[in-house]
């Protein structure tokens, strides 16, 4: 579990990249399995719609 409450305007959000290189390892070692990211808010994803589509086209690519 990865929990992180820095604002999604820095750059560097050290949590959100650890669940992504997690989230990778999963998918390179059971590519079988999914991987599901879940959030509190989400504004605490990705600061616009923009940047939630890209994000969302960059974990649909891992499959």
């Amino acid at each position: 579990m990865f929990s992180e409450k820095i604002s999604t305007r820095i750059k560097v959000r050290p949590q959100f990249e650890e669940a992504l290189r997690t989230a990778r390892e999963v998918k390179a070692h059971a590519p079988h399995c999914r991987v599901i990211f879940t959030v509190f808010e989400m504004k605490r994803l990705e600061r616009d719609a923009a940047e939630l589509t890209a994000l969302a086209d960059h974990l649909t690519g891992m499959q």
